[in-house]
């Protein structure tokens, strides 16, 4: 049997499970107890089974996807056996059959561990057109980058690490590990990525041994999707953060918007487009101190003005749109600032207001002391309080403990009222805080 018997066999009869040629290499050579073992005498991988392809299959689908049949109803069975044709509509043969035959964009590499895969397993006497297929699983699995769908993966592993059972030696679960959702997230992250490490590092050394093992064979594969080749855990960019500037001086602008856009251009493969059109915008304006030296969008993305900052300017449409955001960014920032320094200025005059009333009162309170022991008391304790002293009244003088006694009974009314119109009336109860006649 060989690999393109088994491709085609499984793209037609099975189009749900295998949806390109990539998804059958995953299942042909990645997949664990996928009962496919390799041929003794041949050297292809058959089913352990005894099942798989019958030859009239085979032939049924050539002749079906070669007419075109898969593309249209069929009403006649023609020179395709009847029996056969029933059993191929069944299959619902896709449609595009034939892109599928070559198409490798394909992400969900089975979790395979070493040993326990058709990769790592490959007898002398394989056929070269099974040792081009696993040579090309094994180079689609290295580049596959380690963090494409990364999030939706850890997502989708989150709940096995919410409730973790516990085994002992004989394999008797003996506990659980409840684990909270940040702790599982950060848990099921750090899984998916050495899972990943794993197949990357199993299939990297599977290449080594394939190229080792048949050093005379001509490797010959598919071209290799359009992933970034770039892999995102390796030490590949120099990251160098710069110090904002002393005693709190503000950076220059191509200081803050250079090194974003630089790092876009690395991370994405754009492509100008809808030249012809100005660029749709529906959101703020530039701030006042912008727009003295600078157009807003409602100019700068309009398609005159694209080609002028293109042609004479040398800026690209990302790098306009980009400075425009930063230049309302500047103005949410200045608006940030604004707001909390006038609520600071609020506090810092309602704190004079206060101070100013306190004077007068306290000037107010001191010529009635004058003529008043009760008054001079009273301000004697206020002078022991905001001092810190303690006790803040005299024992021995009967006029002070008087007088500290009614500031007790003052604060306690206070406290009353203030819990009952938070509504809190059973907490004041209980502190012993109560109404006074």
């Amino acid at each position: 049997m060989t690999f393109n018997d088994v491709l085609k066999y499984d793209l037609a009869v099975f189009p749900n499970i295998f949806p390109n040629r990539a998804a059958v290499l995953n299942q042909l050579f990645v997949v664990n107890g996928n009962g496919m073992n390799w041929n003794e005498k041949g050297g292809a991988l058959e089913s352990g089974l005894g099942e798989g392809p019958q030859k009239n299959e085979l032939v049924a689908i050539e002749r079906f996807v070669g007419a075109g049949l898969h593309k249209a109803p069929v009403k006649d069975g023609g020179y395709i056996p009847t029996e056969i044709l029933k059993h191929l509509n069944s299959m619902q043969i896709p449609a595009d059959i034939e892109d599928r035959l070559s198409q490798t964009d394909f992400t969900g590499w089975y979790p395979m561990s070493p040993g326990f895969n058709n990769l790592e397993k490959l007898p002398d006497n394989i056929p070269a057109d099974w040792l081009n297929a696993a040579f090309e699983c094994a180079s689609l699995i290295v580049h596959t980058p380690l963090d494409v769908n990364l999030e939706k993966e850890v997502q989708h592993t989150i709940h096995h690490f919410l409730d973790v059972p516990i085994f002992n030696d004989k394999g008797k679960v003996i506990g659980r590990e409840r684990n909270s959702p940040e702790v599982a997230e950060q848990k099921a992250r750090k899984s998916v990525i050495e899972t990943r490490m794993r197949i990357y590092n199993i299939a990297t050394e599977s290449l080594e041994r394939m190229t080792a093992q048949f050093p005379n064979h001509k490797f010959e594969q598919n071209p290799i999707p359009t992933y970034d080749k770039d892999r995102p855990f390796e030490n590949t960019g120099v990251i160098n953060v710069i110090p904002w500037p002393v005693n709190g001086d503000t950076a220059p602008f191509d200081l803050i918007f250079e090194p974003f856009e630089k790092a876009i251009r690395f991370a994405y493969n754009m492509r100008r487009k809808n030249e012809a059109k100005d660029i749709p915008y529906d959101g703020l304006p530039l701030g006042h101190g912008e727009r003295v030296c600078s157009f807003g969008p409602e100019e700068r993305f309009t398609v005159y003005q694209m080609k002028y900052d293109k042609e004479d300017q040398g800026r690209d449409a990302l790098e306009v749109i980009l400075s425009c955001m930063a230049q309302i960014c500047l103005e949410q920032g200045r608006r940030i600032v604004q707001k909390e320094l006038k609520e600071r200025l609020n506090d810092y005059f309602r704190h004079l207001k206060i101070e100013a009333d306190l004077k007068i009162w306290r000037t107010e309170q001191e010529e009635k002391a004058k003529t008043d022991p009760k008054v001079a008391a009273h301000l004697r304790i206020l002078d022991r309080i905001n001092a810190g002293i303690k006790p803040d009244h005299d024992i021995n003088d009967p006029l002070e403990v008087e007088v500290a006694t009614e500031m007790e009974i003052h604060q306690k009314e206070v406290m009353w009222q203030l819990m009952l119109e938070l509504g809190i009336e059973t907490a004041a109860s209980e502190v012993g805080v109560g109404q006074t006649s």
